[in-house]
């Protein structure tokens, strides 16, 4: 079963280093943003460089609700069946 990790800021700096280094480790990852999209683009496309799966979506932590709200489109994008620990 391949291991998922959901990286908040993965858009630039090190949250973009972080799933980089997780999907080389051979993850798959779930990648978040506030305000730049195109950064995300560009961290999915290193992860998928990297032969894993990705998805990206946008995420304000700052709105109730938003994480558990990314947390599902994330799981149904990657298709996890099940729960899995978190990282």
């Amino acid at each position: 079963m391949t291991p998922v990790a959901l990286v908040t800021g993965s858009d630039s700096g090190i949250g973009r280093a972080t799933a980089a280094a997780l999907a080389a480790a051979g993850f798959d990852v779930g990648i978040t943003w506030r305000h730049d999209s195109a950064g995300a683009a560009e961290t999915s496309a290193l992860v998928q460089a990297a032969g894993r799966r990705s998805s990206v979506e946008h995420l304000d932590l700052r709105c109730d609700g938003a994480p558990a709200a990314a947390v599902s489109r994330v799981r149904a994008s990657i298709h996890i069946a099940r729960p899995r620990r978190a990282v």
